[in-house]
């Protein structure tokens, strides 16, 4: 069951949408907000799946709030609700992370019926604004995200790959696995992907590590994303110099000796892996994020499309 946040100034019109919703689909209202300050505080606290969210509102208006959001909840699916159709409202929303745009003066019913089913698809916009968009404005259209990009998946375990591979062809994703670095790089350089999932632990406790070091220097390779699949914890910190970061846990008594050190920024999505090779020597790369295991569909989507953007 999806869980929802309705976030509008306007309270009849919260209760009307809550009935819609649960109503229509396998939906769940866990949370209301009046205003964009208290709508961020129920996100940090109810880890919803998807919010609708006002364009204007008090304190903190919609186009704010969701850029917001998109840093601390990535894998939230967030949509605009206004009265306003003009483009260039649309256009911010898209543009702080919105994955959709509805008109409270159109019928959005079977709209809604189809984000419920599934809020990852793609963009939503109420009938007729997506023609507008689409007009005069090639950069937004209602599609599917990212539909021909290519993924590389390296791991030694079948039943993850084949986990990981359905999930993505669903989204239309082509995917290309390997068991191990060497095929991995091999397959990796030959079909030049747009993303490369990498296992942490494969043949030895480096090696998902040692091919992540490689692409990240390979000039043919450069700028391509990486996301690292681990069931280790991943250390959150606000200071956007991650490595200078996992530097100093790495003075604290508790992380000294830790083998793996994963870190992120919540606020840029910097990331990154500091690792203590075999004969003791710290060593730091940069990854664009991490997966967890097991995989959950709600949090890959979402993470791949952050990355692809």
């Amino acid at each position: 069951m999806l869980k929802v946040i309705i976030a509008d100034d306007q309270p009849m019109f919260r209760k009307g949408l809550r009935q819609i919703l649960e109503n229509i689909g396998d939906a769940e209202v866990v949370g209301e907000a009046g205003n964009g300050v208290d709508l961020l505080n129920l996100a940090g606290r109810l880890d919803a799946d998807l919010i609708f969210i006002d364009v204007r509102m008090p304190l903190m208006d919609g186009f704010r709030t969701t850029a917001s959001l998109k840093r601390n909840c990535p894998h939230t699916v967030v949509i605009g609700f206004s009265a306003y159709e003009n483009t260039d409202s649309i256009k911010r929303m898209i543009s702080a992370g919105a994955s959709g745009y509805l008109s409270k003066t159109r019928n959005n019913y079977d709209l809604l019926g189809q984000i419920l089913s599934d809020p990852h698809k793609g963009y939503f916009f109420s009938e007729g604004l997506n023609i507008e968009l689409t007009d005069t404005n090639n950069t937004f259209k209602n599609k599917s995200k990212m539909e021909t990009k290519k993924v590389v998946i390296v791991d030694d375990d079948v039943d993850v790959i084949t986990v990981i591979e359905t999930i993505l062809k669903k989204e239309g994703y082509t995917v290309i696995s390997a068991n191990d670095k060497v095929e991995g790089m091999k397959k990796i350089l030959e079909h030049k992907p747009d993303l490369a999932i990498l296992d942490v632990m494969m043949t030895t406790h480096y090696e998902g590590f040692e091919l992540a070091k490689e692409i990240t220097e390979s000039p043919e390779l450069k700028g391509m994303p990486i996301l690292m699949q681990t069931s280790i914890e991943v250390l959150i910190t606000t200071k956007p110099d991650v490595q200078a970061m996992a530097r100093e846990f790495r003075k604290n008594p508790g992380f000294k000796e830790l083998h793996v050190i994963c870190i992120m920024d919540s606020v840029t999505q910097k990331a990154g892996i500091d690792y203590l090779s075999e004969n003791g020597d710290s060593i730091w790369f940069p990854v664009d994020g991490f997966i967890r295991k097991p995989v959950d569909a709600k949090r890959l989507l979402p993470e791949i499309n952050r990355v692809m953007k």
